[in-house]
């Protein structure tokens, strides 16, 4: 009997957490994972809620895209849902309705009402094989959004062939940007990412649309699309953003389709590739919708909150928060925060230690003053002080706390990179 959020919570990881040590993590996604256990199930689910699914993947930029794809579509009308990964605050971010995160006592009855099926599965499954989190996320919020909904947007994990929520139908498909990354799950080169990633275009739907891409990457995507007899729109072509423009509070750029054109709008959220993103969104909902609204389209932007992207969150010193944990992403944050003027940037690292907190390290030490390793509480991350020791002059505070402290006594820009698992314990700092 599920009568608790934490009960909830703990019914979803409840497969992968029995899996345990017995799980070679190590092991690609494709001997791992097996999102056959609950296709049948999903599948039954999606086709009783009957509404068109956008599917959304890509090495960075798919949550900000499922995001902006839903405030455009809801300045427009239309009733959504939203599934993304991971959350900032609390678990409900990721299951959305309208823009409002599921309440506790939805996602009690929701896993209670599923909880039969989940166990009947594990009890059928080989010792060191597991359910998805991921797909009983998927299972509620399709319960959740049944009967509510207009449109659903669902992002994808790492990858796509391997991941429960490629089970969904989908109308429409959108892939950010793709970089190496994730290669002990998706393989070794950056053609098997692409190729595991390219397989969210499926024979049937409507069109897919691709951020500007390597040449390699493309030539996979085009190919995929061509095989699958599916229209593929893509950045540059159909459609672009000019003009970007930095500042303080975010974002200013123009946006253009083949058919539309829209000046002069403003994201809350710092970096070029924001814009692109939002083009990207705007290219799929124009097509969903038959035609934008230039003042809807502005106040979608406008109110796009994607908390923990080149966030602002504070402007005495200027302070921004990114879930940032690997070398590429870090690269990206470096070009925003050169665009953006200061006398002094001290960076503050919040990277656990099995991550790729040395090449996040090195790649920002190029533009701050002075680097603060630090540690959350959240004990189910790693943090060691000998992390400070990548970096030249690398200093370490025990405490998020203390090192966003130090890095604001001498600065006027601080940014804080990170695990998203910061973002609760960062906000309690700023309130």
């Amino acid at each position: 009997m599920i009568t608790t959020k934490k009960q909830a919570e703990d019914l979803i990881y409840r497969s992968y957490m029995l899996v345990g040590k017995r799980l070679d993590y190590n092991a690609p996604d494709s001997e791992k994972r097996h999102p056959e256990y609950t296709r049948s199930i999903i599948r039954r689910l999606d086709r009783r809620c009957g509404v068109p699914n956008i599917l959304v993947t890509g090495s960075k930029g798919k949550g900000s895209v499922s995001v902006m794809t839903d405030n455009i579509l809801r300045a427009h009308g239309k009733s959504t849902g939203l599934m993304t990964s991971p959350h900032f605050f609390e678990f409900n971010e990721r299951i959305r309705l309208n823009g409002e995160p599921i309440p506790d006592e939805a996602l009690i009855k929701y896993c209670e009402k599923i909880a039969p099926t989940l166990e009947l599965i594990d009890m059928t499954i080989a010792e060191r094989e597991y359910i998805s989190p991921i797909a009983a996320q998927v299972l509620v919020a399709l319960l959740h959004f049944y009967g509510k909904t207009d449109c659903n947007i669902f992002e994808c994990g790492k990858g796509v062939m391997y991941d429960d929520v490629n089970n969904l139908s989908r109308e429409y498909s959108i892939i950010n940007k793709i970089f190496l990354e994730h290669t002990r799950e998706l393989g070794p080169t950056i053609k098997d990412i692409a190729n595991d990633k390219s397989h969210i275009i499926i024979n049937g739907q409507k069109c897919a649309y691709s951020a500007q891409q390597s040449r390699e990457v493309s030539e996979i995507i085009e190919q995929r699309a061509f095989d699958c007899g599916v229209h593929l729109k893509t950045y540059g072509s159909d459609f672009y953003a000019e003009n970007i423009r930095l500042s303080d509070t975010g974002t200013n750029f123009d946006v253009h389709t083949k058919n539309f054109g829209c000046q002069n709008i403003h994201l809350p959220l710092l970096g070029a590739h924001q814009a692109e993103n939002f083009a990207l969104a705007l290219a799929v909902c124009e097509d969903i919708l038959g035609s934008i609204d230039s003042e809807k389209l502005r106040y979608a932007a406008e109110n796009t909150v994607w908390r923990g992207r080149l966030e602002i969150i504070s402007h005495s010193p200027l302070t921004v928060i990114d879930c940032c944990i690997n070398r590429e992403s870090a690269f990206r944050v470096k070009e925003v925060l050169k665009l953006i003027p200061h006398k002094k940037l001290n960076v503050v690292l919040a990277v656990p230690a099995d991550k790729d907190y040395r090449g996040v390290a090195e790649e920002i030490s190029e533009i701050a003053d002075k680097i603060i390793f630090t540690a959350l509480e959240n004990t189910h991350y790693r943090f060691e002080k000998a992390q400070a020791k990548c970096t030249k002059d690398g200093i370490f505070e025990a405490d998020i706390n203390t090192a966003v402290k130090t890095a604001k006594k001498d600065a006027d820009m601080v940014c804080v990179l990170g695990t998203a698992a910061m973002g609760k314990e960062i906000t309690n700092i700023e309130q």
